[in-house]
């Protein structure tokens, strides 16, 4: 996947359209842009989700162009986003296998488990990744969320690669802190990429 870079504006239709012409000749699947400019050609896009904007009312739209036949994928899921996980799919027209991991295996015996964490102090944001599985997931996701939120990062997101079957065990931990799926991204991991974004202000 082409991702746009954190604070690349983009809305020349002429300069978007030729990098959508150059891409589709190697071997990227898509394009992607979480940052849209007031001029972005929303008609070569499609929109397959929207973020809350930190520190400011309303949504951020994510947009994503698809550049060659999508190949189908089977994705690891609990089943409390496989509601959210199958709309998404008929909605965006992908041939998905949802597979049931419940309760998802960890990749090794751990009580502890590790989430590394990205952060732009520019707008306030912090992007989580988990890093290794482990009992404590769901207080882990917890004081991570306390510590970011009184650090003053308001803006929180989280990214699950729905290939990585121990992944999806962060999935219930995460619902249980206030984030809830916003957007799936095509192939943006190892398969598609579940985002999920915890409001501004939640306390759980």
């Amino acid at each position: 996947i082409v991702n746009c870079a954190r604070g690349e504006l983009i809305d020349d239709a002429a300069l978007v359209e030729a990098c959508l012409i150059a891409e589709a000749r190697g071997p990227a699947l898509g394009v992607l842009c979480r940052y849209p400019g007031p001029h972005f050609p929303a008609a070569l896009f499609e929109r397959i989700g929207d973020l809350a904007v930190s520190g400011g009312p309303g949504r951020r739209p994510v947009w994503f162009r698809q550049l060659h036949e999508d190949p189908g994928a089977v994705l690891w899921v609990v089943p409390e986003i496989e509601g959210f996980l199958r709309a998404a799919c008929r909605r965006l027209g992908l041939a998905r296998q949802l597979v049931v991991a419940d309760p998802p295996p960890a990749r090794r015996p751990d009580p502890h488990s590790v989430i590394a964490t990205a952060t732009s102090c520019e707008d306030g944001t912090a992007v989580l990744q988990p890093s290794l599985p482990g009992a404590d997931s769901a207080d882990n996701i917890a004081r991570h969320c306390r510590y970011l939120e009184a650090s003053g990062f308001a803006g929180l997101t989280c990214e699950i690669d729905l290939g990585i079957i121990w992944q999806v065990g962060f999935c219930p931990g995460l619902l249980a802190a206030g984030f809830v799926p916003r957007c799936l991204i095509p192939h943006g991991g190892e398969r598609d990429l579940l985002v999920f974004q915890r409001p501004s202000g939640e306390h759980r």
